[in-house]
């Protein structure tokens, strides 16, 4: 253009119309990515034609060829050519003024731009953001689904956080439910005091309208309050766990009852209604979590025809009494390996020296993925199973998760409060009068004990059916 020895720099100004009225093209040649773009709305309030670069806010503004011209970030051949353009052909110039002055008039008026900015500020109010608290383990997570369910649906433009420990991070990862984790370590980075402070401020400074606390213990019901939320739900239990933090509460009873009905005591006084509200546990595995079981069962020699039964020999390892003899699981596996059903063993890490022991004591060899998957490829594998058997653990729930047939064994704990009802899990319990007896140690075991090979060996053969698996010879 050679225009750089008419180049005058005017400085910070203020009489905008004054200096528009003396133009005859605006130009915008941004490479960075502008915001807005006010000066493209004052060029076209004045009457001056714009020609910009197609990038940020200017796009959103800019018709090209309609109410201005837009060009290539970068194309310095095209900027030229479209500003000799449009000082040349006066007809154009015109054209693109007076359709940029209608579109100033029509959309960035001061009274059309107030009433969007109280729009936005009235959305921003109206949108909940909503702070879910469950600090649990994995099987506790899980039961937390349908409440989350309940809660998008009740408020579907909500921002859903879940405040949650890292170990149990990986059951909500792909959760449709809500929006955001925030994890607290409280075993670990954030432990004490100073961790305590720390992710308060965290969730101070995402200024939270209100939490409901399906944790229920003194760290929960603080850390709500200290991250000055408005509105705390939860349980009270008058003095007990620093309940008096929990503004909104509901009283707790002590009694037996289904995991989800003691949730939804808390969403009812959101008033959400829960009146036949769907209770089926959900995770969900991706795409890559069932290809990695695939690999898997494909190098144990596992055919796509093969009949499977799960079997978790593990257990928290602070609940030695939740766990059915090891010499049981042998013992069934060996039988099932009579009618060519071949045995997944799952659990955790912390279960491998139970599978070696295991080993030692089959006639057969099972498919070992113990410490092998994670909670979703767990799911993904329990797939693959035609019945998966288990105690009371995270699994028993993953199972419910899968929707597949399920057999779980209770001992020490309650089934009233840990197991939630579904036709496709059956629970096996002695009746002893110390059970449930919430012991994690007891030198006799008999709530465990007294549950037969037999009889689960019998229930697994009722769901898989005569016809429900091949024997090895008629696979072809």
């Amino acid at each position: 253009l050679q225009i750089e020895r008419s180049v005058e720099f005017l400085g910070a100004r203020y009489d905008i119309p004054k200096i528009m009225s003396g133009l005859d093209l605006l130009v915008l040649p941004s490479i960075g990515r502008e915001a807005f773009g006010r000066v493209i709305i004052e060029a076209g309030a004045s009457g001056v034609p714009v020609v910009a670069t197609a990038i940020g806010g200017a796009v959103e503004i800019i018709e090209n060829a309609h109410t201005g011209i837009l060009v290539r970030p970068g194309d310095m051949i095209e900027m030229v050519n479209s500003i000799i353009r449009v000082l040349k052909d006066r007809e154009l110039s015109k054209g693109l003024a007076m359709e940029a002055r209608k579109k100033v008039e029509r959309e960035y008026s001061l009274i059309k731009m107030a009433e969007d900015t109280i729009k936005v500020y009235d959305e921003a109010y109206k949108k909940k953001s909503i702070l879910v608290i469950k600090l649990g383990a994995i099987g506790d997570v899980i039961l937390i689904v349908p409440s989350l369910r309940l809660l998008r649906n009740n408020f579907p433009d909500a921002h859903i956080s879940v405040l949650i420990g890292p170990e149990s991070r990986h059951v909500l990862k792909n959760c449709p439910y809500i929006d955001e984790l925030i994890l607290y370590d409280r075993k670990g980075r954030d432990r004490g005091l100073k961790g305590l402070f720390k992710t308060a401020g965290i969730l101070r400074r995402k200024n939270f309208d209100m939490s409901i606390d399906f944790q229920n213990n003194r760290i929960s019901h603080a850390i709500s309050w200290l991250g000055a939320i408005p509105e705390r739900f939860g349980y009270y239990n008058g003095s007990g766990k620093l309940s008096f933090f929990v503004n909104k509460g509901v009283r707790y009873l002590d009694i037996r009852a289904a995991p989800l009905a003691e949730q939804f005591r808390i969403l009812k006084s959101i008033k959400i209604n829960t009146v036949g509200a769907s209770a089926y546990l959900e995770i969900w595995p991706s795409r890559e979590d069932f290809l990695y079981v695939d690999n898997l069962l494909k190098d144990a020699w596992v055919s796509d025809s093969q009949t499977l039964v799960g079997i978790n020999i593990g257990s928290s390892p602070r609940w030695e009494t939740k766990r059915w003899p090891l010499k049981k699981f042998a013992n069934l596996s060996d039988m099932l390996a009579e009618k060519d059903i071949r045995v997944v063993l799952t659990g955790s890490k912390d279960a491998a020296g139970a599978a070696e022991d295991f080993m030692k004591i089959s006639t057969v060899k099972p498919v070992n993925a113990v410490g092998r998957t994670s909670i979703t490829q767990l799911g993904a594998l329990m797939k693959r199973c035609r019945v998966f058997l288990t105690g009371d653990s995270a699994p028993m729930h993953v199972a419910s998760s899968m929707g597949i047939d399920f057999i779980a064994l209770f001992g020490p704990t309650d089934p009233a409060r840990h197991f939630e009802p579904t036709e496709k899990g059956v629970v096996v319990r002695k009746d002893f009068k110390c059970s449930p007896c919430y012991k994690s140690k007891c030198r006799r075991n008999v709530c465990m004990e007294n549950i037969s090979v037999e009889e689960v060996y019998k229930l697994i053969m009722e769901r898989i059916g005569t016809q429900g698996y091949k024997r090895l010879q008629d696979v072809t």
